[in-house]
């Protein structure tokens, strides 16, 4: 399994979708597409995940967990640099040049602070990748700012956060 070396998400207008792009290390691009319900799917499984890292789980309180995410939220954006532009040199797109309309979402723990993420389609088509706190945070920041460009109206500041249960969502979503 190749590492992700860089992400993007932007919201297309005339797809009223987002699309997310990632380069992994082996030079290789996916392309995918996140719909709003999709979109309100997943953005609570990253969260739970966020809160679900032993850092966060072990506070008592709900103001120590907020401090301590907020904490290590802005640590990980300090040393990333999101204006940097997206490289457009990838040598392969594994699942093809056309994004794939993502249907299905699985978060799963896979060590003590990483999880793996499977992003996939309606024929099990897609991809699974780690996601360690850093990539948690990253991906959790480029979605929520993508969520401004749109017009969707999501408020997912108040999702529902409960204890982890294996983080499952097989629901075919389209």
């Amino acid at each position: 399994m190749s590492k992700i070396s860089q992400i993007q998400i932007r919201y297309v207008q005339e797809e009223d979708r987002l699309l997310l792009r990632l380069n992994t290390s082996n030079k290789e691009e996916f392309r995918f597409w996140l719909t709003r319900r999709y979109t309100e799917a997943v953005q609570p499984l990253l969260q739970q995940a966020i809160h679900e890292t032993p850092t966060v789980k072990g506070q008592q309180s709900s103001s120590n967990k907020k401090a301590v995410m907020d904490f290590e939220r802005k640590a990980i954006e300090e040393n990333i640099n999101f204006k940097a532009s997206f490289k457009e040199k990838a040598q392969s797109y594994p699942l093809g040049e056309q994004p794939l309309l993502l249907s299905q979402a699985r978060l799963k723990l896979s060590q003590e602070e990483s999880y793996i993420l499977s992003l996939k389609g309606v024929n099990d088509k897609g991809i699974d990748f780690i996601l360690d706190k850093r990539l948690l945070y990253i991906i959790n920041k480029v979605i929520n700012d993508s969520l401004q460009q749109t017009e969707w109206k999501l408020d997912l500041s108040r999702a529902q956060i409960s204890p982890l249960k294996p983080i499952v969502n097989n629901k075919i979503l389209h």
